[in-house]
């Protein structure tokens, strides 16, 4: 396997990242894709405990047992404000599958402001958050 280091750009124009990046499918860290959004100082555990915390949330655990599934089915279930304080305890096995806080709470996409250089072809498809 032959790695290379990925690039980190910014201040690109659309149309640069389009030749440069999206059509040779090179990958690239975008470093200030959501530099002034809203979200970078608004969204922490205390916030989302605050607008979300109340909302049942399925707990899941490792697949090991499951290779043969697309997922296993949830260990528990526990409110989305458990959740947090489990996972800022500490290292823990438990995790969201598949959970849309963005669908429960539309009002969060608001917060979210970004420099889509991809023209929509890519953000706006992407509806999950990712804790941990």
């Amino acid at each position: 396997m032959h790695l290379k280091p990925i690039s980190r750009i910014e201040g690109i124009s659309p149309q640069d990242f389009r030749k440069e990046y999206f059509l040779p499918k090179t990958p690239v860290v975008i470093s200030d894709f959501i530099r002034d959004s809203p979200a970078m100082s608004k969204w922490s555990y205390p916030y989302f405990k605050e607008i979300a915390g109340d909302l049942p949330v399925s707990i899941f655990g490792k697949e090991d047992a499951f290779n043969d599934h697309v997922s296993s089915p949830p260990v528990s279930q526990m409110s989305f404000a458990e959740y947090l304080d489990l996972i800022d305890s500490g290292p823990t096995e438990s995790r969201l599958f598949l959970f849309n806080l963005l669908q429960k709470r539309p009002d969060l996409k608001k917060d979210l402001v970004y420099n889509d250089v991809t023209g929509g072809s890519i953000v706006s498809w992407m509806p999950f958050m990712f804790f941990g």
